[in-house]
């Protein structure tokens, strides 16, 4: 965890190398995380820092509307798709895990979330083929990144 006085020593170091400009890029991204760290807004390009989106493709798909590309992933929040997930990895309903993973890794996919997208599509594909532990594990390791991806949804302004 950096704190305000780390990245002004950063900033004034790096202001004193020739490597400004790929410093001053890592310090952006650096004072990003650490507003992302805080809990204050950001904007659609400020979301593309922290989490793996392709904001271009997908407002591509959202004809250019950013209003609309905003609202939907926002929804994402409220997706009870990834709560059915869950309740079927607990009851060990792979065809329901199938299913669900198989939903989310379309809305992934059109929201523009490539890991999870990934994923998600490695879930579907373990359970297709019979590797039930497998995908119990693929889904687990998808947990933090869902979190993650709901996080910085929640602080977008």
């Amino acid at each position: 965890m950096l704190n305000a006085r780390r990245v002004h020593c950063l900033c004034f170091s790096y202001k004193r190398s020739y490597f400004h400009l790929r410093a001053s890029r890592c310090l952006k991204r650096t004072l990003l995380l650490l507003k992302f760290d805080e809990g204050l807004k950001m904007n659609l390009q400020e979301l593309g820092t922290v989490v793996d989106i392709d904001i271009k493709g997908s407002l591509e798909r959202f004809s250019n509307f950013e209003p609309m590309y905003i609202k939907y992933l926002k929804r994402f929040l409220t997706e009870p798709t990834y709560a059915a997930l869950k309740e079927a990895i607990a009851a060990q309903d792979f065809k329901g895990i199938e299913t669900q993973a198989h939903t989310l890794k379309g809305i992934c996919g059109n929201l523009g979330f490539t890991t999870l997208f990934d994923m998600f599509n490695k879930v579907v594909q373990a359970v297709r083929a019979g590797d039930n532990d497998l995908a119990l594990k693929l889904c687990a390791e998808a947990e933090p990144e869902v979190q993650k991806v709901c996080d910085a949804i929640a602080q977008l302004d």
